[in-house]
């Protein structure tokens, strides 16, 4: 009779097979621990931009949140421990809501310095020029529309005492020297030296309106102009 041999069974006086271990595959990755990557990827990029746009800090805080938990998630999840990949979700949500905060506040910002004459009026660096009196007039009526305008005026000093302190003095200036200058301004910046009475000629800037009450509790608004030398 015919004996047939197993021929997977190793043959007399060869060296057995290996142990199964030598087969044993190699670890899939933990999931979760991409997941966890890609969220710390986005965070991190969210928050070096919003680092350098510069906006409020409610959303800097959730950027720095939402580091700080993506980075967390991803210990874990390289550690095999729970929670990592719940973790990354948490980060990208906080996230999301930190760049639609972002997104909001610049807008919001956009539109209020629409709505501000004042804010987006251009500040120039030409020098002083000289005006006439219909010139200054014209300033006068609006200041607001010449803000950052750097002009000569002279005039008189009509108030500088306890109420308007040591960094500005009320005053009556016109484009052109004059014995009854017309119009009243607020003169600020280095007025320390002018008291009541002194009569001068400056080269100031248009900074808008300067809000204020009278002595007789009126409220009045006036030229606000920045002092840059007195001549």
């Amino acid at each position: 009779m015919t004996t047939y041999r197993n021929s997977f069974a190793p043959a007399p006086g060869a060296q057995p097979w290996p142990p199964a271990h030598y087969w044993t595959p190699t670890p899939a990755p933990r999931p979760g621990r991409a997941f966890a990557w890609w969220a710390l990827g986005l965070a991190a990029s969210v928050f070096v931009l919003g680092s350098v746009t510069g906006f409020v800090p409610v959303t800097v805080l959730l950027w720095v949140v939402s580091l700080v938990v993506a980075i967390v998630a991803v210990a874990r999840a390289a550690n095999g421990r729970a929670g990592g990949q719940a973790l990354a979700v948490v980060a990208l949500v906080v996230t999301g809501v930190a760049f639609f905060a972002m997104v909001v506040g610049s807008a919001l910002h956009s539109t209020a310095t629409a709505a501000d004459p004042t804010a987006s009026a251009p500040i120039t660096n030409t020098p002083a020029r000289a005006v006439t009196d219909r010139e200054w007039q014209l300033i006068a009526r609006d200041a607001d529309a010449h803000r950052g305008e750097r002009i000569i005026v002279h005039g008189e000093v009509t108030q500088a005492d306890s109420v308007t302190g040591t960094s500005m003095v009320l005053a009556q200036v016109s484009g052109q020297p004059s014995e009854y200058p017309d119009s009243q301004v607020a003169l600020n910046g280095g007025v320390g030296s002018l008291v009541e009475g002194d009569r001068f000629t400056a080269e100031v800037m248009v900074d808008g309106t300067y809000d204020y009450t009278t002595v007789m509790r009126a409220e009045t608004s006036v030229p606000d102009l920045q002092l840059i030398a007195l001549r």
